[in-house]
């Protein structure tokens, strides 16, 4: 589950922001020993994926449809790993370069009256379907977060 916020710092010729984002990746397993048999205990590993980034969107008009985009930066990415057997906790954080590439494919046309009904109420200009491919970079031999994903969302604009 990823939020991220934007700023758009300056618009002309296409559109430049600032943005800043985190979120939450969870997953949980059974441990297991050195000679492959099943530990009891359980780990918990929760990642908050905080990062800042520039985004330039090659936006040229008001209501174009679609508005493919790029965005580099850096993060920090913080994590635990929870145990259930009563050993020690482990907690670690470990910076990371940001890439990533997409669109949004402008949905306010499929229906111009809940847009408008939105805008009043709201202050929603538009809604985006949005999909990219972002990179990770770990900087950090230790912990590195080094990956690759897949992302599809919702861009509002206010």
């Amino acid at each position: 589950l990823l939020f991220d916020w934007e700023w758009q710092i300056l618009r002309g010729f296409g559109k430049l922001g600032i943005k800043i984002g985190s979120g939450i990746y969870s997953a949980s397993g059974k441990g297991l020993f050195k000679d492959g048999t099943p530990a009891r205990e359980t780990y918990n590993f929760m990642m908050f994926p905080n990062n800042a980034s520039v985004v330039y969107r090659l936006q040229y008009k008001d209501r174009q449809v679609i508005v493919p985009y790029l965005e580099g930066g850096a993060g920090y990415f913080t994590f635990a790993e929870l145990r259930s057997d009563g050993q020690k906790n482990r907690f670690g954080a470990a910076p990371v370069g940001v890439g990533a590439a997409g669109f949004g494919f402008l949905l306010d046309k499929i229906d111009p009256a809940t847009m408008a009904e939105l805008d009043v109420e709201n202050g929603i200009n538009h809604i985006y379907l949005t999909a990219e491919l972002r990179a990770f970079v770990g900087l950090n031999k230790d912990f590195d977060f080094t990956s690759t994903m897949i992302n599809g969302g919702f861009t509002f604009e206010f």
